[in-house]
């Protein structure tokens, strides 16, 4: 089995395709909510949506928070 969002419980909703006609993507905020630790004032933390292409490449496959879809 592939880990990736597709795979996991925590699986974005996923915006509509966008993009070229060619090889349009899709968009979406991981669901898994987590606290940020302390870090020092100097760090930038921005959140970006995971993005998931028309042949479901793109997908991040060694997530820490992955855990296996309930069938």
């Amino acid at each position: 089995m592939v880990k990736n969002c597709l795979t996991c419980k925590f699986e974005p909703d996923w915006s509509e395709p966008r993009g070229s006609i060619s090889y349009p993507l899709r968009s979406g905020d991981c669901k898994y909510e987590f606290e940020w630790p302390p870090i020092p004032w100097i760090y930038l933390i921005q959140k970006r949506p995971l993005i998931r292409y028309e042949d479901d490449s793109g997908l991040p496959t060694s997530c820490n928070t992955w855990c296996k879809k309930e069938d």
